[in-house]
């Protein structure tokens, strides 16, 4: 209901944001998302390629049927519907598969099409919560990229000016001895790159490799993932402070409809206290306009 008020026409707005209507929408989703996939096999594209692309055309339109219907539930307010970013998103792709894949606009078609398999994300609030969580934490990744970018370049500077001579391939300059290192970090055959040093240096070597790896495995990442949890958290404290604002909201138009309903109720009281003073009004007249007539008939 609360997803509902949103709406000027509250109908379509009822039957967009219906479970039904959302589960077919992801259903058609994820087949768009096979037919992708299916499209890749010449195979499948000689045998079915006419009832895959009129397939693929009906989706399509669907999904631009279900774009209108959206659009219109916001009734003349439909500016507010591209105050949603996920809104904005499902829009520009919709738009983007009505290109025709020819010509220089080939390359956008078909990188429309792959972006359709991305809207799942419009219909799945965990998932939109995810994401926010990642973009809160790009910020906040720059300054451990930033320490990470350090620790490389202090270690390949060392490693270029310790092991430079026992393994020029590996050491010989700086951008060799960081790409070193890079694969150091991905723990992917650091042993087969240690042997050699430490035929070298028996003991500095070992320190070198172990000390690098620690920091950069066991330290940075673990920094990275410290980051996007924090993400995470902020994401959850901002949908908990928009769930809390528009239930206020609610609150609000609930108050200001009682405030309206009891302002027609005063009139109306307004009204019949007019209407009686009114009538006793006439009635005192009437009695007034009589007095006279019982005297004249007493006389009489």
């Amino acid at each position: 209901m609360e997803a509902v008020r949103q709406y000027e026409n509250r109908a379509l707005g009822k039957l967009v944001e219906s479970s039904w209507f959302k589960t077919t929408c992801l259903i058609l989703i994820g087949i768009s998302a096979v037919l992708l996939g299916l499209e890749t096999s010449p195979t499948m594209q000689a045998q079915y390629g006419q009832p895959l692309d009129v397939l693929e055309e009906g989706i399509i339109w669907f999904f631009a049927l279900e774009l209108v219907m959206r659009l219109g539930a916001y009734g003349k307010r439909w500016p507010a519907f591209f105050a949603s970013g996920w809104n904005t998103f499902d829009f520009i792709v919709v738009a983007l598969c009505f290109i025709p894949a020819v010509g220089a606009l080939s390359a956008v078609a078909r990188l429309a099409r792959v972006l359709r398999a991305l809207r799942v994300v419009s219909f799945l609030p965990n998932l939109q919560l995810l994401i926010e969580a990642l973009l809160k934490s790009f910020s906040s990744m720059g300054y451990v990229g930033l320490l990470l970018s350090i620790v490389f370049y202090v270690y390949g500077v060392v490693g270029v000016t310790i092991f430079a001579s026992a393994d020029p391939e590996r050491f010989g300059s700086l951008g060799a001895s960081c790409m070193t290192l890079f694969q150091v970090l991905t723990l992917e055959g650091w042993v087969d790159v240690l042997a050699p040093q430490q035929a070298a240096y028996p003991v500095l070597a070992p320190l070198y490799f172990v000390s690098f790896i620690l920091l950069g495995t066991m330290i940075v990442l673990n920094l990275f993932i410290g980051v996007i949890v924090n993400g995470m958290s902020e994401a959850q404290a901002d949908l908990l402070l928009e769930k809390a604002r528009k239930e206020g909201d609610e609150v609000r138009d609930t108050l200001r409809e009682v405030e309206n309903q009891v302002g027609r109720l005063r009139m109306l009281l307004d009204k019949r206290e007019s209407d009686l003073a009114q009538a006793r009004q006439l009635l005192k007249s009437a009695a007034n306009d009589a007095d006279p007539r019982r005297e004249r008939l007493k006389a009489v």
